[in-house]
């Protein structure tokens, strides 16, 4: 697009620098801000995922800033380990692949705080058809897992990093029915 090898990989223009600019990612962006169940302006989504290649990574925000940590970094790491344990693949904030520009996980993350993970599977952009199943059954916990967290990642991750499980229980007296 721009004639140059943004990523210092030897190859030009396989990848972009822009935001939400692709049909799909704009569809996923509206859906989204529809997606406003109370009305608070923020959207119900708690959690999300894209699936990328190539490079067997799991990432996470911030993806546009070396020097900087998400405001949940140690629940978007831990969460993000958990993954990759699940894979092999390699665990890190997204910057320290390369730093991008408009990238969906930091806009989803920023505007509405949901920990949003990107999933690099293969080894190559265009995987050869006999690798797709091993892929695919590699990779196939990961939803099922974003599944599981999505109700509250935060209180999630704080329960796998080890915090009791009573802290987040309250006595019969200050329920109400």
């Amino acid at each position: 697009v721009d004639g140059k090898d943004d990523d210092a990989d030897g190859l030009i223009d396989e990848d972009w620098m822009g935001g939400n600019s692709e049909p799909e990612t704009k569809f996923i962006q509206d859906m989204t801000e529809m997606n406003d169940d109370d009305g608070d302006g923020a959207s119900e989504f708690k959690v999300s995922l894209t699936w990328h290649s190539y490079s067997e990574l799991v990432l996470w925000p911030w993806g546009h800033c070396t020097e900087c940590k998400a405001t949940d970094d140690a629940e978007l790491v831990y969460h993000g380990e958990v993954m990759a344990e699940m894979t092999a693949y390699a665990p890190m904030q997204s910057s320290s692949l390369y730093p991008t520009t408009g990238d969906f996980c930091d806009w989803h993350y920023g505007v509405h705080r949901s920990f949003c993970y990107t999933i690099e599977i293969g080894t190559a952009f265009h995987q050869s058809p006999d690798e797709i199943d091993h892929m695919a059954v590699r990779n196939l916990g990961i939803p099922f897992y974003m599944m599981q967290i999505a109700d509250n990642p935060h209180e999630r991750a704080y329960l796998g990093m080890g915090a009791s499980q009573t802290q987040y229980l309250t006595s019969a007296d200050n329920l109400t029915i």
